[in-house]
């Protein structure tokens, strides 16, 4: 969000409740490892893909809003084999995830429950009790190479990777582990 209190942006200024500055643009990045950008979006509604004079797929045209963001941003990478990307809650979903698998990007992202599918993960809530002591972790994985992982540290994270493994989890004394397979 980049910050705007001026009356005379029509409906590029957008409200964000939750936001330090809660008017302003509101604008979707491609960025490397060291911040600088490569490739933006200016928020703009229904309209914000059209100008971006990106042609979209069939393929991305039946995606949700936010996965058609990412996906027209990674469409603009000059090489997309040799490149991961990351995101969070937001952006990531399994569609996305599965999209930039068959077009063989790299993808890792924290996720929102309801953009993961069912796969056979603990449940959140039997994660937050108090008796599942912190860095426990629950994983599962694809035939096709998704993983899907939930971990609890000050709060409950939920993980989709095409890229990253499991074992980056925190190993400590007493770590609990519940390796799964199952076709997501």
């Amino acid at each position: 969000m980049i910050a705007y209190k001026g009356k005379r942006a029509g409906n590029l200024r957008q409200y964000i409740k939750n936001k330090p500055d809660k008017w302003g643009f509101k604008l979707f990045a491609r960025a490397s490892e060291d911040g600088f950008i490569h490739d933006m979006m200016l928020y703009q509604g229904k309209t914000t893909l059209e100008a971006h004079g990106v042609p979209l797929t069939p393929k991305q045209e039946a995606m949700g809003s936010t996965s058609k963001i990412v996906s027209v941003l990674a469409s603009t990478m000059s090489c997309s084999t040799t490149t991961a990307i990351f995101a969070d809650n937001f952006f990531t979903s399994l569609e996305i995830v599965r999209y930039l698998k068959d077009m063989n990007c790299r993808y890792t992202g924290t996720a929102r429950d309801n953009r993961i599918g069912k796969p056979p993960l603990k449940a959140i809530k039997e994660m937050e009790k108090k008796a599942v002591p912190r860095d426990t972790c629950d994983y599962v994985t694809s035939d096709v190479g998704i993983l899907a992982l939930r971990w609890k540290d000050n709060r409950v994270v939920t993980l989709l990777s095409t890229d990253m493994g499991w074992i980056p989890c925190p190993l400590s004394p007493g770590i609990v582990v519940t390796p799964r397979k199952r076709r997501m």
